[in-house]
């Protein structure tokens, strides 16, 4: 009988126009879990509203918040050429999912920005991301990135660091929940599987308030 493994949920968090980056997301998780998976008995698996959020009459975002949100033990944002529409009293569906998991106590939270989605979004929503990153900054990782290569490798890079953090911790951390590889996202994306040595994680990272950074926070910035 093969031991069983703890599995990581992983909430990919977007506007609509941002959904496109599900395969870079994947990309980079398949990739972690076939470098760390074995070694740690652990999985990490992808969830994301339009698949798993359960439908129901009412209000949809209370319903991804209860379904995604609170769950997540990892949340990654997305966003490419708008924020989104305000709801609740946030910025958009997507803000909402974030602070409400840092709220909640979630302190791995990964948010990026597309700058070619910067580049194309009309000047209001081209302001509003701008501004946003200010104070998104203030309370979780975030980082730029040019294009969908570049997205799975500053993640992976990112899911190492959290690796290098958590790895010893995660089997007395993590409930003994197996496993369902039925609903697994490892056999969904096409990876470049080879036997190269994975990147050395990245040097003279810094911690910050739960989460870790490439370089610090900009000067006056306070993590929570």
């Amino acid at each position: 009988m093969g031991k069983s493994r703890h599995y990581l949920k992983v909430l990919f968090s977007h506007p609509s126009d941002a959904m496109k980056y599900l395969t870079a997301i994947g990309n980079a998780f398949n990739r972690a879990n076939k470098a760390f998976g074995e070694l740690l008995s652990v999985h990490f698996d992808i969830f994301y509203w339009e698949r798993d959020a359960y439908r129901s009459w009412g209000d949809a975002q209370l319903s991804i918040n209860e379904d995604l949100v609170y769950s997540a033990d990892i949340v990654v944002a997305v966003f490419e050429s708008r924020l989104g529409t305000p709801i609740h009293g946030y910025e958009s569906g997507t803000d909402e999912e974030i602070r409400i998991a840092s709220d909640n106590g979630n302190r791995h939270i990964w948010v990026y920005f597309s700058q070619n989605g910067s580049d194309v979004a009309a000047p209001e929503e081209r302001e509003r991301l701008e501004k946003y990153k200010q104070t998104i900054g203030k309370l979780c990782f975030y980082s730029d990135f040019t294009d969908e290569s570049d997205l799975a490798e500053s993640l992976f890079q990112q899911i190492t660091l959290y690796i290098r953090k958590v790895g010893d911790a995660l089997k007395s951390e993590l409930g003994s929940r197996p496993v369902n590889a039925s609903s697994s996202e490892a056999n969904t994306f096409n990876v470049n599987n080879n036997n190269a040595q994975n990147q050395q994680f990245i040097q003279n990272a810094t911690f910050y308030g739960g989460n870790f950074f490439a370089s610090s926070p900009a000067k006056g910035d306070k993590q929570k």
